[in-house]
């Protein structure tokens, strides 16, 4: 049987979360007409008894020939999912985050429109979801999906205006990771990885439902960030410019997307730093990137930059007084 889709499951230190998950997907593939579906669960050399519930899911709904379990040592997220991509059959690949969970109708969804992707030679699916701190009040199931259809730089402009990389709301087609990976060793991956395969993608279908609810985990790496990690976001933006020039996007619209991760900079040094305010710091690491700006553009990330650092201090006044 074809497989049209791989779905590609890292695992660390998720114990308290890994049942939901699998609980939402395993048995939406346990139901599927067709062995169409692939899952690849990475486990990233994880310490606690994660992997005890993976096993345990597996056997329950006797998936044993479609979920795949594979070992390594801690290597970190984006390790393991290049892991998952290189052993992915899938015509299509997506990502799951092992402490999230996703809808109802996840895979039925997902896989009717990708049969309309796969007509149409499309490159992405992209799909809404629902941040979530510990139980979400509504249902998992999602309303009746709006399909839009974009080519051209018409969904290229839509992302660059949303601002949001996340690599589990989107699925891929496979070919647009013959020449990219995640960057391991680094944060903040999904900005760095998913505008690349945007930029070099043809065409998106955008589903107009939610089908991923997130976790908003208050350890996770925006949660605590580092003045490191923050480095982290500007590290491939000129990548990013390049494969843009080379598409034929204007100058506008590098402006803009150069402007939005720059704003993600910002705000992530204001909550590393606690809310000090360092404008040398900001300068002195955006000299690679001032040519993609134009002069208001330059003047505002500052601005944002001083709101980003008084908002985080409002914030901590704000507890204190609670």
């Amino acid at each position: 049987m074809r497989v049209i889709l791989t779905l590609i499951i890292p695992v660390y230190n998720v114990e308290a979360y890994i049942e939901e998950c699998l609980e939402s997907l395993f048995p939406q593939i346990a139901n599927s007409k067709n062995n169409d579906v692939e899952v690849i669960i990475v486990n990233d050399g994880t310490p606690d008894k994660s992997m005890d519930i993976v096993i345990h899911a597996i056997k329950k709904y006797s998936l044993e020939r479609q979920v795949r379990v594979v070992n390594q040592c801690n290597q970190g997220l984006s390790a393991a999912r290049n892991t998952g991509i290189r052993l992915a059959t899938g015509d299509y690949i997506g990502f799951i985050d092992s402490d999230d969970y996703v809808s109802e109708n996840y895979i039925r969804e997902i896989k009717s429109n990708i049969l309309d992707l796969i007509i149409s030679s499309g490159d992405i699916l992209k799909f809404n979801f629902h941040f979530f701190r510990n139980k979400v009040s509504r249902s998992r199931r999602t309303n009746l999906i709006n399909t839009v259809r974009y080519s051209g730089t018409e969904y290229i402009k839509n992302d660059i205006k949303e601002n949001s990389w996340y690599a589990w709301r989107r699925i891929y087609a496979s070919h647009l990771f013959d020449d990219i990976l995640f960057d391991v060793g680094k944060k903040y991956e999904d900005v760095l990885t998913v505008p690349l395969l945007t930029f070099k993608s043809s065409n998106c279908v955008a589903l107009n439902s939610t089908l991923v609810f997130y976790r908003s985990n208050p350890y996770g790496i925006t949660k605590n960030s580092e003045l490191e990690h923050a480095i982290d976001i500007l590290s491939r933006v000129n990548d990013h410019v390049e494969i843009m020039k080379r598409r034929g996007y204007n100058k506008q619209l590098i402006s803009l997307h150069v402007y939005n991760i720059a704003k993600t900079f910002v705000n992530t040094v204001a909550t590393a730093w606690k809310g000090k305010f360092d404008i040398f710091f900001i300068h002195s690491n955006f000299t690679t990137i001032y040519p993609h700006l134009n002069v208001f553009r330059t003047v505002y990330v500052y601005v944002y930059y001083f709101k980003a650092v008084l908002k985080y201090l409002l914030s901590q006044v704000k507890r204190k007084i609670l």
